[in-house]
């Protein structure tokens, strides 16, 4: 599992252009893998890990950089309530966990905290992407097996972000297994 991840967290970090932003907060973060990463790659960034306070780390992990330490910071909640203000949010993997309707309540809860112009990068499985079936289809079966839980279509995520108050996404394409789907506000 922590493969995965690091290969997830490196081809995000690595496929987005995060040039523009300030301040980027891990929403869901868990352990911070994927902040570390970003982190790593864009040295202008600040960080924040936001999870619950049973799944945060007391700090940046062990691997990172003097660098990326000094840009890290941790907070605690439940997206449902609010997140730490920031110009760009990352939700990797955590609306698949959750109904369409909870998935617009953490959209709309990122949205009431995002800086203008900023953006929420949601990286997850797309159902219909070309050259991606077996896998998607596999993580879907597996995400039916938990209530709400479910993988989704371009066109069905377009529709969460609409029903949030943002834009249709921007596709991003990884090297990994899952795409970036970039809202913003405006365009």
């Amino acid at each position: 599992m922590a493969a995965l991840t690091s290969r997830v967290a490196t081809a995000v970090a690595s496929s987005y252009d995060f040039t523009g932003l300030t301040s980027v907060v891990d929403v869901g973060g868990g352990l911070g893998a994927l902040l570390e990463a970003v982190l790593a790659g864009h040295e202008h960034l600040d960080g924040t890990v936001f999870d619950l306070p049973q799944a945060l780390p007391a700090g940046p992990p062990s691997t990172a950089s003097e660098s990326v330490a000094s840009r890290w910071s941790v907070a605690a909640g439940s997206f449902f309530d609010a997140v730490p203000p920031a110009d760009a949010y990352l939700l990797k993997k955590v609306l698949h966990d959750w109904s369409d309707t909870k998935c617009v309540e953490i959209l709309r809860t990122c949205r009431r905290s995002l800086a203008p112009g900023g953006v929420v990068l949601v990286v997850e499985l797309v159902l219909d992407r070309p050259g991606h079936e077996l896998e998607s289809a596999l993580s879907d079966l597996n995400m039916l097996v938990l209530p709400g839980g479910r993988e989704r279509t371009a066109a069905e995520f377009d529709a969460l972000f609409v029903a949030a108050g943002f834009e249709p996404a921007r596709l991003v394409e990884t090297d990994a297994d899952v795409v970036i789907l970039e809202a913003r506000t405006d365009r």
